[in-house]
């Protein structure tokens, strides 16, 4: 609960969020009004991890294209399964800025969408260590031996599990 408690107060310290979806389809029925929408970064293309082609990951509710932007998205593998890369092409082709965080998803990336992404660097390091300090900060003393598990879950699953999920929006002026 302590944990729970700690990530609340991060993304109400540092983060500007959404109303609560329920849904994709309510995504597209009624995003949110921003300025501008950017996906990524990490593997939010990787069809594995993301148990399918995620239309939101790739901005498929934005209205206007031109708002629309992938900020370092990977793919986290070279060999991607046949049975999406002809829906992941025409989402990715859709998005007028495009970078990619390695050079071999940018390849693929170029041949679908027929233009040449940026590659950047992960987001994560955009903050200096001292930032970051200052976001993880640890108080207390950790026991002389302890067992850290760090589990990835995958936004689809986490959805599964609370049912709602809300879109980051650090770029957003809501009206």
């Amino acid at each position: 609960m302590e944990d729970e408690r700690k990530f609340i107060l991060l993304s109400t310290n540092y983060m500007t969020l959404t109303k609560r979806y329920g849904s994709s389809r309510a995504l597209c029925a009624a995003p949110p009004s921003c300025d501008a929408f950017i996906c990524g970064s990490d593997q939010i293309w990787n069809p594995i991890i993301t148990f399918g082609v995620v239309p939101a990951y790739y901005l498929s509710f934005v209205r206007d294209e031109r708002r629309k932007c992938a900020y370092a998205p990977s793919f986290g593998t070279q060999r991607l399964p046949d049975t999406f890369t002809k829906k992941m092409k025409r989402y990715i082709s859709a998005i007028p800025t495009l970078s990619i965080r390695e050079s071999s998803s940018g390849k693929i990336v170029e041949e679908w969408a027929g233009r040449k992404p940026r590659e950047l660097i992960d987001p994560t390091f955009l903050i200096t260590q001292k930032d970051w300090d200052k976001v993880a900060a640890f108080e207390g003393t950790l026991p002389e031996h302890y067992l850290l598990i760090y589990i990835n879950l995958s936004i689809r699953a986490i959805v599964a599990l609370d049912g709602m999920f809300s879109i980051p929006n650090v770029a957003c002026k809501n009206s």
